[in-house]
C-alpha cells in the first residue's frame, strides 16, 4: 500500500457534498478549462466503428463495452466497464448507444448511461453505483460518499460476500460508521479485516469508538467489518494522489488499472478559483469508463452516490444506477472535471484508490494468523531501506558501514507492551546467502498504526551484488510468552534495491619492461564486476613516456575474463614524436601484432597478470 501527502497541500478528507455552497459566491463562474470544445450539431462529421462486449475475467457477472470512432481525422476509443448485460441485446442497440455517446462527446457534454433510461437505445443495462439515502441535509449517510464508492470498488473487484451487491456492501458500512468524511481505501480495508485506519485514539494511542466531534467519520464499535478476515486487505490496493503537472501520467494509471479489471475510486476536491483558490469540499466517486483522443484522456464515466439521492419515491436500493460522462480539462496542472456541480468550483481530480480483483489474488490467503486484529497484536513489516538507497540501487564499497533500515507497523487495534521482544532475521542473498538473526526489545509501547524504526549496522567484506529481505519470526511480551498475530503473512518484506559492493582493492597491475623489470605497480580502485575499456582504465596512463633506449614506450591494457592484459610499445625512429598519434591509433585498432606503418619500426612486447580481485564473500554484522 502507498499513501502519500496531497500535492495540493493537505490531505483532505472526501465528505458527501461541497462545504461551500454556489449561492453564497458573488463572483463570475470560472472559464471553461482548456475542455474538449463544444461542436456546432450541424457540422459535426463522425464515424463509429464496430462495439466489442466482453466479459469482465476477474468477475463475470459484468462485462466491459468499447469502440472507436473518428471525427476531423482524429480517433477516439471509448472503454466503459462494470455493465450488467442482457443476453438479448443487439449489436445494433449497442451501437446505437456508442453513437450517442461519442456525440455527447464531440459536443462538449455530460451523457447518462441511466439503467432506467438505456432501453431508448433497445438495451437492457445495469451499473453499480451505491446510493445515499440523502445527499445535502442532515440524515445518517450525506457525508459518506467515500464509503458508498468503496462499496462500489469492492463489489466489482469481487469482494463482496453473501451475494451482496454494493447497495449490501454501503449498508453495512451505513449502520457502521458516523456521518463524516472519510478514504475509499479505508472501506476496503475495514470490509475485509475489520481495522479502518482513521480512527481517532486517546492520549495513550488507543483507538476511541464513536466519537461524534471527530473531523472524519468514525468506526461505531470495534469488531465490525472483517467480512474477508483470511486475507490481509493492505495487499491488494494502492492509494495515491496527483502530482501537479503529471495529470496524463496518472490519468493513465488508473485508466490503465481499469483496462486490467481492477477498480479505480477517486477523490474529487473542490476549489473556488476566484477566492484565490478557496477549498470548498471533497467528494469520492468511482470510475467506470474513458474517452482517450491520441494519448489524452477527454472524458470519464463516473459512478456518484448524490446524484439520485434525495429521492423520496423510492427507497436508496431501487434507485436508479447510473454512470455519468464529463468532459475532462487541466487547471494548474491537476485534471479537472467539466460540467460538474458548479461553474463556480474547480473540481479537481487529486487522488486515487486502485484495489486489485479478488480472483487475481485469492490464492494469497494467511493461513496460520488469527484474522483478528481488533483482538491479537499484528506487526506490519512495510519497508526496508538503506542509508544510501538512490534509484533502486545501493553503493556501498567493502568495509564500509552500512545502516539497514526496517519499519514496522502495529496494525491492529491492539497495543504490544513495553519491554516486549520482536525476533527477526535479515536474509542477504548475493555470491553466498547469509542470514542473520537479531531480538528488537521495546522501550515503550507500540499502540495502534505507531510505527517503529529498526537501525542495524552491517559492512561487506567481499565485493558483489546483493538482494535482502526481511522476516518478523515472532513476538514476545514482556513475560517472554509467544504472542498470537492476527496475520503472518506481512511478517516479510523483499527489498525493492539491489545492493552493490565495490572492493576496496580494485585491480593491482605492474607494468614491467623487455627485461620483466618493473617499471610501475599501482593499485586501482575500480567497481565490482565493471568492464574496464582500454582508454577508461588508464587513462592516465596512454601516452605514457620514459626513456627505452631510443625510443618511447606507450602502455595499453584490456580487462577481460578476469584478467589484466599489458601491452606496451617501444616505437623506434629518429621522429617518432611526430607520429605518436598515429602509432597510438594504429595499436588500438589492431589485434597487437606487428605494425609497421610507413617509416616506423614497432617492437611490440605482451606481458599478462593477474587481476587481484577478492574471492569469497563474507558479510559481517557489527553491533551498535
Amino acid at each position: 500500500m502507498k499513501r502519500v501527502l496531497f500535492s495540493l497541500g493537505i490531505l483532505f478528507l472526501l465528505y458527501g457534498g461541497i462545504q461551500v455552497q454556489a449561492e453564497e459566491l458573488e463572483n463570475e463562474p470560472i472559464e471553461n478549462i482548456e475542455s474538449e470544445s463544444a461542436y456546432n450539431e450541424d457540422s459535426i462529421d463522425y464515424q463509429v466503428g464496430d462495439v466489442t462486449i466482453t466479459p469482465v475475467a476477474t468477475n463475470p457477472d459484468y462485462s466491459s463495452m468499447e469502440f472507436t470512432y473518428t471525427s476531423n481525422g482524429e480517433e477516439y476509443t471509448c472503454f466503459i466497464t462494470g455493465l450488467e448485460v442482457d443476453e438479448n441485446n443487439t449489436s445494433d442497440s449497442y451501437q446505437n448507444l456508442a453513437n450517442a455517446i461519442a456525440l455527447a462527446q464531440l459536443k462538449g457534454e455530460t451523457f447518462e448511461l441511466n439503467n432506467e433510461t438505456v432501453s431508448q437505445y433497445g438495451l437492457k443495462l445495469d451499473m453499480i453505483d451505491a446510493e445515499k439515502e440523502e445527499a445535502y441535509q442532515e440524515s445518517d449517510d450525506d457525508l459518506l460518499c467515500w464509503a458508498a464508492s468503496g462499496a462500489d470498488a469492492i463489489e466489482f473487484t469481487g469482494w463482496s460476500q453473501n451475494d451482496e451487491d454494493e447497495d449490501g456492501v454501503f449498508g453495512h458500512l451505513r449502520e457502521s460508521f458516523t456521518d463524516n468524511g472519510g478514504f475509499q481505501e479505508d472501506a476496503f480495508t475495514w470490509y475485509l479485516d475489520g481495522i479502518y485506519y482513521n480512527q481517532d485514539t486517546d492520549e495513550n494511542g488507543d483507538p476511541v469508538f464513536y466519537n461524534d466531534n471527530s473531523d472524519g467519520s468514525q468506526q461505531k464499535r470495534s469488531g465490525t467489518g472483517g467480512y474477508v478476515s483470511d486475507y490481509f486487505a493492505d495487499s491488494f490496493f494502492e492509494a495515491y494522489d496527483f502530482e501537479e503537472n503529471h495529470e496524463q501520467e496518472y490519468l493513465h494509471k488508473i485508466t490503465d488499472a481499469l483496462q486490467q479489471n481492477a477498480a479505480v475510486a477517486l477523490g474529487i476536491y473542490f476549489f473556488i478559483p476566484s477566492q484565490d483558490w478557496k477549498y470548498a469540499g471533497g467528494h469520492a466517486v468511482t470510475l467506470f469508463g474513458y474517452i482517450e483522443k491520441g494519448d489524452e484522456i477527454v472524458s470519464i464515466f463516473i459512478a456518484d452516490s448524490d446524484n439520485t439521492a434525495d429521492s423520496e419515491s423510492t427507497s436508496r436500493e431501487n434507485r436508479p444506477n447510473i454512470y455519468t460522462m464529463y468532459p475532462i480539462g487541466y487547471r494548474d496542472g491537476y485534471p479537472s472535471i467539466e460540467n460538474y456541480v458548479s461553474p463556480y468550483y474547480a473540481s479537481l481530480i487529486g487522488s486515487a484508490c486502485i484495489i486489485q480483483p479478488f480472483k487475481e489474488v485469492e490464492d494469497q490467503v494467511d493461513v496460520k494468523g488469527s484474522h483478528k486484529p481488533y483482538e491479537n497484536v499484528d506487526l506490519y513489516l512495510t519497508d526496508l531501506y538503506t542509508s544510501l538507497e538512490q534509484q533502486n540501487l545501493t553503493q556501498t564499497n567493502v568495509n564500509e558501514l552500512l545502516s539497514l533500515y526496517a519499519s514496522i507497523s502495529n496494525y491492529s487495534y491492539i497495543r504490544l507492551s513495553e519491554g516486549s521482544n520482536i525476533n527477526y532475521t535479515y536474509t542477504i542473498n548475493g555470491p553466498v546467502t547469509t542470514s542473520l538473526s537479531n531480538t528488537f526489545t521495546l522501550t515503550e509501547a507500540l499502540p495502534y498504526l505507531k510505527e517503529l524504526l529498526i537501525d542495524n549496522l552491517f559492512s561487506f567484506t567481499n565485493p558483489g551484488l546483493y538482494s535482502l529481505y526481511m522476516t518478523i519470526d515472532s513476538i514476545q511480551d514482556a513475560l517472554g510468552n509467544e504472542l498470537q498475530e492476527a496475520y503472518l503473512i506481512n511478517n516479510f518484506y523483499a527489498s525493492s534495491y539491489t545492493i552493490l559492493v565495490n572492493g576496496d582493492v580494485g585491480y593491482t597491475v605492474n607494468y614491467v619492461d623487455e627485461m620483466n623489470h618493473v617499471i610501475q605497480s599501482q593499485t586501482y580502485y575500480a567497481p565490482y564486476n565493471s568492464y574496464v575499456s582500454v582508454n577508461d582504465f588508464i587513462q592516465n596512463l596512454i601516452g605514457y613516456t620514459y626513456a627505452y633506449d631510443s625510443g618511447d614506450l606507450y602502455i595499453d591494457a584490456l580487462l577481460q575474463d578476469n584478467v589484466m592484459t599489458i601491452f606496451y610499445h617501444r616505437i623506434i625512429t629518429p621522429e617518432h614524436s611526430s607520429n605518436k598519434d598515429t602509432v597510438q591509433k594504429q595499436l588500438l585498432n589492431s589485434s597487437y601484432h606487428e605494425v609497421v606503418p610507413t617509416g616506423i619500426h614497432i617492437q611490440s612486447t605482451v606481458l599478462t597478470m593477474m587481476v587481484s580481485l577478492l574471492g569469497m564473500i563474507v558479510l559481517r554484522k557489527l553491533k551498535g
